[in-house]
């Protein structure tokens, strides 16, 4: 995967540079589609991008707008299972402020989303601000929730670094290192496996949190406002966006000031695993 520049109010883009005439496909929640577990671009063509979550909430918590994405394959690389490696390589590559107002989807009044158990809301707001509460499916992880208000600093220390969970059958295949995924915090049975260890007692929650950021972020521009999400799945959040924009009374674009603008520095050439973005 490599990442470039882009111009200004372009968005998030993906090309598929392993398939004839690399065809592209932007990050938006129309062309999204997820189920309980993940989320992934369709095109009207059936072009496709997966595994886009971490991705796409790195690129929000560094207040990136614009970025041609490069894929040689289907899914974005897994890296630790974060989206801290994505921070880390958009930090090293640097970003520029391009001539062009930032804007952001302000949320003017409450759109609320139920499923079976789960529900998901947006509502009027300062900044970005998350409430999740979810339940994962092994004792190990139980019912855990969290909240917080989003800037870059607090995206990269508290968000970034929490993984993917991977829920296993206790077995003698998963108790080996064999046959058990290094990109996520394994799960067997009742516990936790002992050779990654959790980053937070409540890693499972900002998990939720970070994929929610990345979801939300399939609007085209940061949101202003209060997220809330109960037992929620990926496809909750895709469809409270498309309910989102179906109300036009119930949000309306904003101009922003732009986070830390005077951290930020010169675009790098772009390289192999590192990105030179235009923000």
């Amino acid at each position: 995967m490599t990442l470039r520049p882009a111009p200004p109010d372009l968005g998030i883009v993906f090309s598929r540079i392993d398939l004839a005439h690399r065809p592209w496909i932007s990050a938006t929640w129309e062309n999204a589609a997820a189920d309980d577990a993940a989320t992934k671009l369709v095109s009207e063509s059936g072009v496709e991008v997966a595994g886009i979550e971490p991705l796409m909430s790195a690129l929000s918590g560094c207040a990136i707008d614009n970025a041609m994405i490069e894929l040689d394959g289907l899914e974005v690389p897994a890296m630790d299972g974060s989206a801290a490696p994505f921070v880390f390589l958009l930090e090293c590559a640097g970003s520029a402020v391009q001539d062009a107002p930032r804007r952001a989807l302000e949320i003017h009044s409450p759109i609320r989303l139920s499923e079976k158990q789960g529900s998901v809301t947006l509502s009027p707001g300062p900044g970005l601000t998350l409430d999740v509460a979810c339940e994962g499916r092994a004792a190990a992880v139980g019912r855990q929730s969290w909240a917080v208000t989003l800037d870059k600093q607090t995206y990269k220390r508290e968000v970034s670094r929490a993984r993917y969970f991977d829920f296993l059958e206790l077995t003698e295949d998963t108790e080996s290192q064999d046959g058990r995924p290094d990109n996520a915090v394994t799960v067997l049975g009742d516990r936790i496996a002992d050779d990654r260890p959790l980053r937070f007692a409540n890693e499972f929650a900002r998990q939720e949190v970070q994929c929610m950021i990345g979801n939300l972020y399939l609007a085209g521009a940061p949101i202003i406002g209060l997220a809330t999400a109960r037992r929620a799945t990926r496809g909750m959040t895709i469809r409270l966006l498309e309910k989102l924009f179906s109300k036009t009374d119930a949000w309306s674009w904003s101009n922003v000031t732009r986070p830390g603008a005077a951290e930020i520095q010169e675009p790098a050439e772009a390289v192999e695993k590192t990105a030179a973005v235009g923000a």
